[in-house]
């Protein structure tokens, strides 16, 4: 009888050793938040985005943060960015941008006041000796100029748990590929 006790508590007793390791091991990770950094202004424009009549606008380095979530597809990277662009009033633009549009009803729609971007943020993950090891690409994101942008989300792509756990660096910038009013036509 005294058997059968002790093999019935080593049984329970390993199923809840079993439990507890399985809790640790298959809970959701928390990343810790990682500062972005920019090599540059933080603005880059794709060559269809880019039109030479257009003045391009001026901006500060993004500041903000990124860490990885966990999501039911996978992990990916979310993000707190803030990007300042300085005033570029759709007044500096030609003529041919600055055209108001009549509509059926008779409301004339006119350009905004300020030149509108419609882009994407593109993250770079590094390692810390500072090696590419991953680029992301934000959804499309619409920032407006003469305004501090801030902007949060996360990206589609996940990131495989490998380059997470090397990562120790995040370069970021945004990537125009189109503005308003001034689309290339």
């Amino acid at each position: 009888m005294k058997r059968g006790i002790f093999i019935a508590c080593i049984v329970v007793v390993s199923f809840v050793i079993g439990a507890v390791s399985m809790y640790f091991v298959d809970r959701p990770r928390n990343s810790p938040w990682l500062y972005v950094s920019s090599d540059g202004a933080g603005l880059s424009f794709e060559i269809r985005g880019f039109n030479p009549d257009i003045p391009m606008p001026k901006s500060s380095k993004p500041k903000g943060r990124v860490k990885f979530l966990n999501r039911d597809s996978g992990e990916v990277l979310g993000y707190a960015i803030e990007l300042p662009i300085k005033d570029n009033p759709t007044a500096s633009l030609p003529e041919k941008y600055r055209l108001t549009t009549k509509l059926e009803n008779g409301l004339e729609i006119g350009p905004p006041d300020q030149v509108g971007y419609t882009g994407h943020f593109e993250f770079t993950l590094k390692d810390s000796d500072g090696f590419v090891l991953k680029r992301i690409s934000s959804p499309s994101e619409h920032l407006s100029a003469g305004a501090v942008n801030s902007v949060q989300g996360s990206s589609e792509e996940t990131v495989p748990r490998s380059v997470i756990t090397r990562t120790k660096a995040v370069d970021v910038r945004f990537v125009v590929e189109s503005c308003d009013p001034c689309d290339t036509k």
